[in-house]
């Protein structure tokens, strides 16, 4: 990079040559997003796409990157800014809509990048975003605060054919972990009756512990590091909560196998194309 001043604290940590050549997607630049998409630039991604319909409200600024300098804008566009201002290099290209809006786009998007940063806090765009990877091959990364921020997931898909998807990941979760919340009340997942996420209380350095988590597991990605994770879930106890996390800062890695039951990837294995996807459904388990 040009001025080489700027990345001298972390070189040789990272790969700054090889990170600047990489394009993330992130999905979602709320509270978790922005810090996802200002941490990898601050650790020299080169090329970001930004995807998010809403503008910045008062009620987002205490939880987000962005603060009121930003209020009304979108915030892509906001986050955008955040960008150059710490990577002045960095291409960005901005999508003020919803990824259901995007139809083909949004194949070409995710085809085009390297890494998915699924920072969405609803569950049908992760639905939606994990069969397209998965059929494309690109990695991805989704993440998920639990309410009132008593901790987080952080699940990676390596988007090879023999990996398991986002579906296959959920499906073995729900069995084998017990829940932190009810499910009902989960910050990440929950909808409300017009399919928007809920405003649910909880600090904003609870939710920017799970997303700087969500921003390690992507880096290591990039940077064909992902061996060092040991497992491709990570729980993480924000709070200790009775059964999952014995105390406070704990946390659990689960290594998922793909599942041969999966709608999802199974096909895919066997030389066929999943089901069509279903927005009624997709909520809704895959298996």
């Amino acid at each position: 990079m040009k001025n080489t001043a700027r990345w001298q604290r972390i070189e040789g940590v990272v790969d700054i040559a090889e990170l600047r050549r990489k394009r993330v997607l992130v999905v979602g630049v709320g509270s978790g997003g922005s810090t996802v998409a200002l941490e990898l630039a601050k650790a020299g991604v080169g090329n970001f796409t930004l995807i998010d319909p809403d503008r910045l409200e008062l009620t987002n600024v205490v939880r987000h990157e962005c603060d009121d300098r930003y209020l009304h804008r979108r915030k892509v566009d906001a986050v955008a800014e955040l960008i150059q201002g710490r990577n002045p290099e960095a291409e960005i290209k901005t999508v003020a809509k919803d990824v259901f809006e995007l139809g083909g786009r949004l194949e070409e998007l995710i085809a085009e990048s390297d890494l998915i940063a699924a920072c969405t806090d609803v569950e049908p765009p992760k639905q939606l975003i994990n069969r397209l990877a998965t059929s494309a091959g690109t990695p991805a990364v989704y993440a998920g605060v639990y309410a009132r921020g008593t901790g987080g997931e952080v699940i990676r898909c390596g988007g090879g054919r023999e990996d398991p998807c986002y579906a296959c990941v959920v499906s073995v979760l729900k069995e084998a972990a017990p829940a932190p919340v009810d499910p009902a009340e989960l910050h990440y997942g929950a909808v409300e009756a017009d399919g928007s996420a809920p405003g649910v209380p909880g600090l904003g350095l609870d939710v920017r512990l799970i997303a700087l988590l969500h921003a390690k597991v992507c880096l290591l990605t990039l940077l064909s590091r992902e061996q060092e994770l040991q497992g491709n879930v990570l729980l993480f106890g924000n709070t200790a909560v009775e059964e999952l996390f014995p105390r406070p800062f704990a946390s659990v890695l689960v290594n998922v196998a793909a599942q041969e039951s999966c709608l999802i990837c199974a096909p895919l294995r066997r030389g066929e194309l999943p089901p069509a996807f279903d927005l009624a459904a997709a909520g809704a388990s895959t298996h």
